[in-house]
């Protein structure tokens, strides 16, 4: 017999499924089948029947199509697990048949789609399209299957195709003639195969084949359906108004209008949202069944239970009962509008924190919460559900639903692997595949062997590409700078040879490894070996035995899981098999070799469909997707994300889908799917329904619409319902959320309106400072002085002083209160360099200019450079290196003529000056001059390295000394001359200076090398240019924030740190003072010319 039993609760449902099970079955061992849609149901229904029974076992939970086949195989014993038109099968099927039929004109679309596909992805996705939209034909138009047999009816290729199927296999044997031989089968003989009692519950929609197959089987078992019902009256005949409008219009020149066709509007949320259901129940009227009512009125104590009410009873007020008066505390029916998702979440924690507090019965399992995409709101829900809150209890949650790929590090890993053979094999792709866990288990590296690894990296300059030869596979110029085997060579030739610093086979050792590094060295070049190895493997055709064997020796080379990734890597070796499987049936055998890009596309498809462990029901806050068959019951139920275009979520069908052409009733609809989740929704909450969508723009706060089912349900109660007080129900239930979490909104007494508050404390100390007056905080990072240093830091090195004098502010906060402000950790380069700029200019330059100082030959260095990769590649490297060597050789004929004469030996000096003790090592002696270079224009570092070595050379200047008293620092841009000063007034000027220096390391002082020289050259040195006008010129040096130069401003962590607030008034009068206590003496011996 078939039973259909009708409830708006699951409570119900799950009430009379309980006394159903009491009565035994036949045999002690046989188990209860109970038929769902979701794992989330069978977990939710095991707990109800335990509650009731004391226990549950010995129950077997099967979706629907797996009982489907196993009742088909349990009749059919020929039938396997696998069938040639299983639509894993016909994928494979397709791809090989398709190419075959282009020249027939009933295939020119398909041909006109495919003609552009050299790696076979669009011929895999179109195939697994067809083979999907062929099986949706057999649950959903069996007699479209059969015309095209019977040659009754042709459609296009679609027909051809079907027919080709069954003429190659010389079989029929597919679902829909499986059904059909079913449903004309007599199954009394074989009812002790099948299962004496089948319950199918909480499903809300099924195949039209599904549903005629129980109910054929009713007349030969028990077989009961449990049926979610959301109205108690018979409601085959409500149309919604938009449905109505269209009747109208079609039957504009009938004289009987809609309403005397006995079409009526009943409640309208029903109309609108229910079409799915009721399509569904007006297909169950068709098969003889015992109907049994069990529907229960809400109590009439809240909005959201009158509204359930409303539609339990098919009624739309205020037509049908009178307006609802509802009271101003009433929360039991939510809309929250927010600016983004991030915000959506962080109200949505606030106000269950609320429940929490009103409600102490309730608890974390009570509560739902469900999005449209899970994957889009899994980051905001970690980030404000997941965070520490000291001193605080959090939230438990959990989140189900999510995509493998999104979830599983591993798989991506995996298919990064896979397509490194499609790519550059850039540096930073292969460097990700080495952060992942599973990877350094396998290859025995860790964390801190990953940042030695990147600094080689760096060194060698390596970009992109494996080799010379990969790069001409790419059709580029096949030159080796820059890729792996260059710089691995370079790695490898500087630990075998001891002579490192010359070419060897065109090599340059990279001598920087030493010790127990060279471990980590022989790991790295064992990894990037293998992925050498893989990526030629990858790179050639294969047929999916193949495939699937190479895929699963892959998995185990590069990955060594855990035991929590052990699961992930055997979703993979699932999909990998299935490949072997479904390639490899009897009747079919699939060997048509297939390229990387297919089998990846085939990964991506097949990875995503897995299911996930559930994470539904675990006692936990519940965090999930709306799907189908949610309607489980919940004392909160809230769904975020209600926004236009993002729910009702659109389906567009495919070109060839004939589905979606002719368009049944019973036929699945995503739009229509969507709508009766969010009713099912809003009946499936007990005690509170929580909306939320992002209504403000976060840009312009510019209104935006909700979904369309918000808009109706506001309609709805609008037109129905209103405050006690005559309020409009909107003002009750409805809030507008500020942009920012710490708005003052929220913690104004008495508030603004109810629904806005926070039980953050960050958030209410950072409004409290909002709300008061503001005023210009001028404090800077130290706001008096530090006491003075132990005596030990009397004792200074001119290498210390040097480090002060660049840069005082660094110098205080590093060295007396150990503030290290290290900059971000530079990112590696993927392109190979386009030209030769910046600090490997400069350093190349030196070098260059050192070495033909010392007598070398240049033409050699080219090489060099070369096997460094700093140059561009080809000419246009060998261009920018002549160009270089070209501007050069002036100032090394410059440097030449100052140093002609005889170098002396170092100087170490060491003077009493006070109570300091300053010591020194002169090496840039000559005996004419002290002489110092560099190849780049003169700055202010510069100037102060040649004004301390020059008043140390000088205080040794008595008439006994044979040292030079003059100095010369030569710069690409200018040279300055220093004149002879007197021992004793050499010694005042530099006693003045560790003066300074003392001050310095107390408190934080105004002197910015950079901005002082800019100060200081235009105020000494152009004659034009007043105190003034100096100083202006020297602000612009401080906070230029041009694009071409930032000032020198932004050029230290630690500035923005110590000067945070006024920083232009830095450069005033204090300044001025320091600048020319500095310079005033300077410019008194120097001599500047410009080149």
């Amino acid at each position: 017999m078939f039973h259909i039993y009708h409830s708006n609760r699951l409570e119900q449902l799950a009430e009379q499924l309980s006394s159903l099970i009491k009565t035994p079955l036949a045999h002690p061992f046989l188990a209860e089948c109970i038929v769902v849609q979701s794992k989330g149901m069978e977990r939710w229904l095991s707990m109800q029947l335990a509650e009731r029974l004391g226990i549950a076992a010995n129950i077997e939970f099967p979706f629907p199509n797996t009982i489907i086949w196993r009742l088909f195989r349990s009749l059919f014993r020929q039938l396997s697990e696998f069938s040639v038109f299983d639509r894993e099968v016909m994928l494979w099927q397709f791809m090989e048949l398709l190419p075959h039929y282009f020249d027939h004109p009933e295939f020119a679309e398909l041909k006109n789609y495919l003609h552009d596909d050299p790696n076979g992805v669009k011929l895999f996705q179109l195939s697994l399209r067809i083979a999907d939209t062929f099986d949706q034909y057999g649950l959903y138009r069996p007699d479209l299957l059969f015309s095209w047999e019977n040659k009754k009816q042709r459609d296009g290729w679609q027909s051809i195709l079907w027919n080709e199927l069954i003429h190659l296999y010389q079989t029929d044997d597919h679902r829909a003639k499986i059904w059909q031989k079913f449903m004309q089968a007599d199954l009394t003989p074989c009812l002790t195969q099948l299962p004496p009692r089948i319950s199918i519950f909480g499903i809300s929609n099924l195949p039209p084949v599904y549903l005629e197959t129980f109910a054929y089987l009713g007349q030969f078992l028990e077989v009961h359906l449990f049926l979610f019902n959301p109205c108690q009256a018979h409601w085959g005949y409500i149309v919604s108004d938009v449905e109505m409008a269209r009747l109208a219009r079609k039957q504009k020149d009938n004289i009987i209008s809609p309403e005397e066709q006995y079409y009526e509007k009943g409640n309208p949320l029903l109309a609108s949202m229910g079409k799915m259901a009721r399509d569904f129940f007006d297909l169950i009227q068709d098969y003889s069944h015992q109907s049994y009512d069990l529907f229960i009125e809400a109590e009439q104590d809240s909005l959201l239970h009158l509204v359930q009410n409303d539609i339990l009873n098919l009624q739309n007020r205020p037509i049908d009962q009178e307006i609802g008066l509802i009271n101003p505390r009433d929360q039991s029916l939510q809309i929250h509008i927010c600016h983004s998702p991030m915000r959506e979440v962080e109200v949505l924690y606030d106000q269950l924190l609320n429940l929490f507090e009103m409600n102490s019965q309730l608890l974390p399992r009570d509560i739902v919460i469900m999005v449209p995409k899970i994957e889009d709101y899994a980051p905001f829900i970690e980030a404000v559900f997941g965070v520490e809150r000291q001193g605080k209890m959090q939230l438990p949650f959990s989140i189900a639903d999510r995509d493998l790929r999104h979830e599983s590090s591993l798989v991506n890993t995996f298919i990064a692997i896979l397509e490194l053979e499609r790519g550059r094999f850039p540096v930073l792709e292969v460097l990700n595949l080495l952060e992942m866990d599973a990877v350094q288990r396998r290859f025995a590296l860790s964390d801190d062997d990953l940042i030695l690894i990147k600094h080689w990296i760096q060194k060698t300059a390596i970009c992109w590409g494996m080799d010379a030869a990969n790069r001409a596979q790419l059709k580029l110029p096949a030159l080796p700078e820059n890729t792996w085997r260059a710089g691995l060579e370079r790695l490898l030739l500087g630990f075998a040879l001891i002579d490192q610093q010359v070419l060897f086979e065109d090599i340059l050792p990279f001598d920087e490894i030493e010790g127990q590094e060279t471990l980590i060295l022989g790991k790295l070049a064992g990894f990037i070996e293998q992925l050498f190895t893989t990526v030629n493997l990858l790179s050639q055709s294969h047929s999916p035995i193949e495939w699937a064997n190479l895929l699963l020796r892959l998995l185990g080379q590069f990955f060594q899981p855990s035991e929590t990734q052990e699961i992930e890597a055997q979703h993979i070796r699932k999909v990998i098999q299935q490949l072997a499987t479904t390639t490899q049936i009897k009747g079919f055998e699939f060997e048509q070799p297939l390229g990387i890009a297919a089998i990846i596309a085939y990964l991506r498809n097949y990875l995503n469909e897995i299911n996930q462990p559930v994470h539904f029901l675990t006692g936990q806050i519940t965090f999930c997707t709306l799907l189908p068959m949610r309607s489980i019951p919940f004392k909160v139920v809230c769904l975020l994300g209600m926004n236009d275009h993002s729910y009702p979520r659109v389906q567009r069908p495919l070109s060839f889908d004939l589905m979606a052409q002719y368009p049944k009733k019973g036929d699945r609809s995503l739009r229509h799917n969507d709508r009766y989740l969010f009713l099912e929704a809003l009946l499936s909450a007990r005690n509170h329904f929580y909306l939320s969508y992002v209504g403000h723009s976060v840009q312009d706060n510019s209104e935006l619409p909700p979904s369309v089912l918000v808009s109706e349900l506001k309609d709805y109660l609008m037109a129905g319902f209103k405050g006690i007080h005559g309020e409009k129900i909107l003002e009750l239930i409805q809030c507008h959320h500020p942009l920012q979490p710490f708005s003052p909104h929220y913690f104004m007494t008495p508030p603004l309106k109810t629904q806005l508050f926070s039980y953050s404390k960050e958030y209410c100390q950072a409004s409290s400072v909002l709300l008061k007056k503001r005023e210009a905080i001028k404090a800077d990072f130290l706001t008096q002085a530090l006491p003075y240093p132990d005596s030990h830091w009397t004792t200074v090195d001119v290498l210390d002083l040097l480090r002060f004098f660049k840069n005082p502010t660094q110098y205080l906060l590093k060295e007396r209160l150990d503030i290290n402000l290290s900059y971000e950790e530079q990112l590696l380069e993927e392109n190979e360099p386009f030209n030769l700029v910046g600090l490997n200019a400069y350093q190349f330059t030196q070098e260059l200019i050192e070495a033909a100082l010392a007598g070398e030959a240049l033409t050699p260095h080219f090489n060099v450079a070369k096997a460094k990769g700093l140059l561009p590649h080809g000419v246009v490297g060998k261009v920018i290196y002549d160009r270089i060597e070209s501007d050069i050789k002036p100032f090394i004929h410059q440097v030449k003529t100052e140093i002609i004469h005889t170098r002396l030996t170092p100087q170490a000096i060491h003077l009493t000056l006070g109570a300091f003790q300053l010591s020194a090592y002169l090496d840039h002696l000559w005996n004419k001059q002290q002489f110092f270079y560099r190849y780049a224009d003169m700055k202010g570092d510069d100037v102060i390295k040649l004004w301390l070595y020059h008043l140390l050379l000088n205080s040794q200047n008595k008439e006994d000394s044979l040292l030079p008293n003059t100095s010369i620092f030569l710069a690409k841009d200018s040279q300055i001359l220093l004149r002879p000063i007197p021992s004793q007034e050499a010694c005042v000027i530099l006693q003045n200076l560790l003066d300074f220096y003392w001050q310095g390391c107390c408190e934080l002082m105004p002197f910015f090398p950079k901005t002082a020289w800019s100060y200081a050259i235009n105020y000494y040195f152009h004659t034009e240019m007043d105190r003034e006008k100096s100083l202006i010129e020297a602000r612009k040096t401080w906070r230029n924030d041009s694009y071409q130069e930032y000032g020198e401003f932004y050029q230290s962590p630690y500035y923005e740190l110590a000067f945070q607030h006024d920083t232009d008034q830095l450069i005033g009068q204090r300044f001025i003072t320091l600048t020319e206590r500095f310079f005033q003496p300077f410019f008194a011996h120097a001599e500047i010319s410009y080149h």
